[in-house]
């Protein structure tokens, strides 16, 4: 029979990662610890440290997001100025109105 396949959150893993920053000498004891490969932390700990600059707004992907959300805000707002135009628009040529053009 296979043996399931374990599944770790975003947190264990910043957790061992940060333990291997902060003491890199008990790798070996915290692999036997948690009941991990060693192949698995190291690369947990170099994804950590790869990525560490996102923490400080450097993530360009979260940039894009906000931009992209600005830009919809933005085009939600013109939308909604067009809309009352062509609402008052609507309602001016649909009423009836006499030879002077004002209405009854």
């Amino acid at each position: 029979m296979k043996k399931a396949r374990r599944t770790f959150t975003a947190a264990y893993k910043t957790k061992i990662a940060l333990e291997l920053v902060a003491n890199p000498s008990s790798q070996a004891e915290l692999c036997r610890r948690e009941l991990l490969s060693a192949d698995v932390v190291k690369q947990w700990k170099q994804q950590f440290l790869d990525n560490a600059s996102a923490a400080f707004g450097g993530d360009s992907r979260q940039q894009q997001h906000e931009h992209q959300i600005s830009d919809l805000e933005r085009m939600v707002g013109q939308l909604t100025v067009e809309n009352s135009i062509l609402k008052k628009a609507s309602a001016y040529l649909s009423s009836p109105s006499n030879a002077n053009g004002r209405s009854r």
